[in-house]
């Protein structure tokens, strides 16, 4: 599964939720999730620059990147109150948040605010959101299971049924489980 998603938005709070409380638990082997951001900066002003530091946190520790991801979903509001935005979002007061966040979970705190400052990855967040661009995906979150989009928030119980489906499709088409929901993202208008 791929989900592309914006720490941003409240729909994918919700989503970010449902899955990490969810999908590891019934499906601890069989479903490998990729997050791809897609920060909707024309209504998040702070969106990018969260995907750009959750990347600076994975280049330090991979496993953190999870914490980083639920910090900033359960924080939302006081990131939001923390970027004053006016025509131009004052991204300093997110900044020192993430740092102070990072130096409590022990990572390298001045690493990370450099990394933040010289925006080191925002190559690799503009090339997922290219890839969200080519996909014509247009909100947040947008899931794909095995190449197909499920855009919007899904229940886990629809979600289930779906990768469920997904699953037993693989075992009668004699693919193997692991390959069936490793994602192969469908460029439109190439076969």
């Amino acid at each position: 599964m791929v989900l592309f998603t914006d720490f941003e938005c409240p729909f994918c709070k919700e989503e970010a939720k449902v899955l990490r409380d969810n999908l590891v638990k019934a499906y601890p082997t069989e479903v490998r999730l990729y997050f791809k951001e897609f920060p909707l900066e024309s209504i998040h002003p702070w969106a990018k620059v969260a995907a750009i530091a959750g990347r600076c946190v994975y280049r330090q520790n991979a496993l953190a990147f999870w914490d980083y991801h639920d910090y900033v979903f359960e924080n939302q509001t006081t990131l939001s109150e923390a970027v004053k935005v006016t025509t131009q979002p004052d991204l300093t007061q997110f900044r020192t948040k993430i740092v102070e966040w990072a130096a409590g979970k022990g990572l390298d705190a001045a690493q990370l605010g450099s990394c933040i400052d010289q925006r080191s990855t925002e190559a690799e967040v503009d090339r997922s959101i290219a890839e969200a661009r080519v996909l014509r995906i247009n909100q947040t979150p947008t899931l794909f299971i095995n190449g197909r989009p499920t855009p919007g928030n899904i229940p886990w119980e629809q979600l289930k049924t779906l990768i469920d489906m997904e699953l037993a499709r693989a075992k009668t088409t004699g693919e193997e489980v692991e390959k069936c929901c490793q994602i192969g993202l469908p460029v439109p208008g190439k076969h």
